[in-house]
């Protein structure tokens, strides 16, 4: 999704790292506002690192080394910190 596609329901952000995950995305990385409130949610898979948006550089930076190949792709999901419902905006 671009963002600009609608979506039925209400998708939760642990379904949206499951769904990542589920999809192949090797390393999942979210960043809030309120990451003990993301934590407290539970329901994500055990490899989601949960990082305070003042931290987001740093992540960025990690995560821009993670080197791409034919059979597996990188993907880039950046969301709002929301904990529940996610506002979302995907950005590929």
């Amino acid at each position: 999704m671009t963002g600009g596609q609608p979506i039925d329901g209400e998708l939760t952000v642990p379904e949206i790292a499951s769904q990542l995950k589920a999809e192949g995305v090797k390393k999942i990385v979210i960043v809030s506002d309120d990451p003990e409130a993301i934590e407290a949610e539970g329901g994500y898979p055990s490899d989601v690192a949960v990082y305070h948006r003042d931290e987001l550089d740093a992540v960025q930076r990690e995560l821009r080394e993670i080197k791409a190949s034919p059979r597996t792709p990188l993907c880039t999901d950046l969301r709002s910190g929301k904990a529940s419902p996610p506002q979302a905006r995907a950005i590929s």
